[in-house]
């Protein structure tokens, strides 16, 4: 019996000190869940304006590169049709 008062007064002797050292905190608290909470919100809208701002810029691109491809055909046209014009005889 000696034996068992003396294992159990040791098991609470170290619970209570594990507690003292952890300052009786499990978990999170609220405002540490919402400040995590918060920064996620910010990086997220962030990188939904990257990928919008990414987004414009690929289309506008596309559209020069489209312009660009139609000059080009048009300066061809333009002049092939000078050289098949300047090589016909009257």
């Amino acid at each position: 019996m000696k034996k068992l008062v003396s294992r159990m007064t040791h098991y609470f002797r170290a619970k209570n000190k594990a507690s003292r050292v952890l300052g009786n905190e499990s978990g999170l608290t609220l405002i540490e869940i919402m400040i995590v909470s918060v920064i996620a919100v910010i990086l997220g809208l962030a990188i939904a304006e990257m990928q919008s701002q990414q987004a414009k810029t690929s289309k506008r691109l596309e559209v020069k590169s489209s312009a660009q491809d139609f000059y080009n055909v048009l300066k061809f046209q333009i002049i092939n049709s000078a050289v098949q014009t300047g090589n016909q005889t009257y």
